[in-house]
């Protein structure tokens, strides 16, 4: 017991310093274990942060876009249906019938028989054409919405950036995250790829009311002016319009829109490879199932519009064709508005619309 003693007060110094250097370990390890804590709880705040941001700015160019895109559609509405009012001009053959006293009556019969296909055909062009441009333009919008949020995610997505002094991450303002420089579609090629509504409403809304007219003609030709119509009728009368447009075209009218399918000189500009590339993913859109389930949606919308007009104005619940025609013919001027709970209004807040622009702009974004 007297030698450990002795030992003890021998290396008394040695035995202090070295408890001294394991209670220094032992707090700097503590110190290293609660800092990396710290640091990785900050790490953790600092990405779910960084993340909700992000989230936030993809709402925000997302909701911007597409209520610049609402707007532009009602802008775009009344050109299109002057368009059709011109091509389908019902009110000039009603006022031949009516003061032209010279006309036979085979020839009023005649007259009638035009007058029902372009009074039908006309509400199914509305149908047709405000839904396509409605959808073209949503899922345009769509898709140049997601090529300015891959910039953001490819920003954020780089590992030394937490690392930076504020004032340089790139996250800096979201208004230098989408200036045009910034997008990853150069100006020119988005300011063309936008261009295809003009292109439908200057040369390919002509070619659908052609189809329309074509169709109408053929599926109302046995149709007499004094068949019974009710509002079950009449919607079985539209429907079966639809089918034989539907028939008519596999490619869902994509080249009515897109003047480069149309004509592959449409644009006649070359090397353009970023505007080639936003085209054909307009075209896929277009084309897709998802697409022409919900413009078919918009177009059934459009008929039972149709529907509860004349049914709103009609004095008896059945009637024949030829005073059912009158408010058809009526129903256009109300149904083609663009004003406060028009048709077109309540579609731009239906949520299949909805559903389609979302899944536009969260598939993968074009690779440019």
């Amino acid at each position: 017991m007297s030698g450990v003693w002795d030992f003890l007060k021998r290396h008394r110094g040695k035995i202090a310093a070295g408890a001294v250097a394991a209670g220094g370990i032992f707090v700097v390890q503590q110190l290293w274990r609660n800092s990396s804590l710290q640091l990785s709880s900050r790490s953790n705040r600092d990405t779910e942060f960084s993340r909700s941001q992000l989230k936030a700015r993809r709402h925000y160019i997302y909701d911007t876009q597409h209520r610049t895109c609402d707007i532009s559609i009602l802008d775009l509405l009344p050109s299109i249906a002057k368009r059709i009012s011109l091509y389908f001009d019902v009110e000039a053959l009603i006022e031949d019938l009516k003061n032209n006293e010279e006309l036979s009556k085979e020839q009023r019969i005649i007259q009638w028989q035009d007058i029902k296909v372009k009074a039908i055909g006309r509400m199914v062009a509305v149908a047709y054409a405000f839904s396509l441009i409605t959808v073209t333009l949503k899922c345009q919008i769509s898709i140049l919405a997601a090529q300015v949020c891959s910039l953001l995610t490819e920003k954020e997505g780089h590992w030394w950036n937490q690392y930076l002094p504020e004032n340089l991450k790139f996250n800096s303002s979201l208004m230098q995250l989408i200036t045009p420089q910034k997008c990853t579609a150069d100006p020119f090629s988005q300011q063309l790829f936008m261009r295809c509504c003009q292109f439908f409403i200057s040369t390919g809304l002509d070619e659908l009311l052609k189809r329309i007219e074509a169709v109408s003609k053929a599926q109302l030709e046995e149709l007499e002016l004094k068949t019974p119509i009710d509002g079950e009728h009449l919607k079985a009368i539209f429907l079966n319009l639809k089918r034989r447009m539907d028939l008519l075209d596999c490619r869902h009218f994509s080249y009515l829109v897109v003047p480069k399918y149309a004509n592959k000189n449409g644009f006649a500009l070359p090397n353009l490879n970023q505007l080639d590339v936003l085209l054909r993913r307009l075209v896929e859109m277009l084309e897709s199932t998802k697409c022409k389930e919900v413009t078919s949606s918009l177009v059934d919308f459009f008929f039972d519009a149709i529907i509860n007009f004349v049914n709103q104005h009609s004095t008896n619940q059945e009637m024949p064709l030829a005073r059912v025609l009158p408010l058809i013919t009526d129903s256009f001027h109300t149904l083609s508005r663009s004003g406060f709970d028009s048709p077109i209004q309540n579609i731009l807040c239906s949520t299949e619309l909805h559903s389609l622009s979302m899944h536009v702009f969260s598939l993968p974004p074009v690779k440019l």
